[in-house]
């Protein structure tokens, strides 16, 4: 099971540096996902899967 990462980890600075401006819907959906489902990612698959796509298609522009 994955750990929860908190704003003081060391990690946070890394995992949030994902979030690009351009993907900050998609984030904050999968935020608001994992916050109803007491951060159950398996229940978020939906919101997973636009996130990474998203990230995909702005490296592939190369915003990323």
């Amino acid at each position: 099971m994955c750990d929860k990462l908190e704003e003081g980890d060391s990690r946070y600075e890394a995992v949030k540096s994902y979030s690009k401006p351009s993907c900050l819907a998609a984030n904050d959906q999968l935020q608001r996902c994992l916050d109803a489902t007491s951060k159950d990612w398996r229940k978020c698959q939906t919101q997973v899967a636009a996130l990474s796509q998203c990230m995909r298609e702005d490296k592939a522009v190369g915003k990323g």
